[in-house]
């Protein structure tokens, strides 16, 4: 069986052995998606080249699957006719693991921070979590606000890439006339 060809681009490190093994998962989460939503053929394989930011290049590992995995099927939808559109919000980050089934898998409490902190400074609006950080990540979130107020980062929480995929928040979907 032919696999999809899988590329990460991380200036910083040449050795991404766990976020290449996060991206595969969360591409083999994504494509269950697609199929399960939109009737994908197993059959199809791509090219995904995942490009990881200077600036948060040391913030790699399993921490990166809902981003892969929600990029994915972002990438996959602009190439085939779907009964929808799909698009990202312009505006949002995403921190978490992904399971083989799609589930989201909790990460490092120091990790799920920074980036908080990188989401809050970028003046993000939204950052996806898995739903057992959502009492941290709200605390994160206050203590930013009380040290730097004006600017609020919604967090969204969630148990599965679907859910997340599905909740209209994180991505548009529109109709294909």
């Amino acid at each position: 069986e032919e696999k999809d060809i899988i590329h990460i681009f991380n200036p910083h490190s040449y050795d991404s052995g766990p976020l290449v093994q996060q991206a595969g998962i969360a591409v083999g989460a994504a494509r269950s998606y697609l199929r399960e939503h939109y009737g994908l053929p197993l059959d199809k394989r791509y090219r995904l080249d995942f490009r990881v930011l200077p600036v948060t290049s040391h913030l790699t590992g399993n921490s990166l699957g809902i981003a892969c995995a929600v990029g994915t099927v972002i990438a996959i939808a602009r190439r085939e006719t779907l009964r929808d559109s799909l698009e990202l919000q312009p505006s949002v980050a995403f921190t978490g693991a992904v399971g083989a089934d799609g589930s989201l898998e909790p990460i490092d409490g120091e990790g799920l921070r920074l980036k908080i902190e990188r989401a809050h400074h970028n003046r993000l609006n939204y950052m996806a979590v898995p739903r057992a950080h959502l009492p941290e990540a709200y605390e994160a979130v206050r203590e930013l606000e009380r040290q730097k107020p004006g600017h609020t980062l919604n967090v969204v929480g969630a148990d599965t890439i679907d859910a997340i995929l599905d909740a209209g928040i994180i991505c548009h979907v529109g109709f294909v006339h």
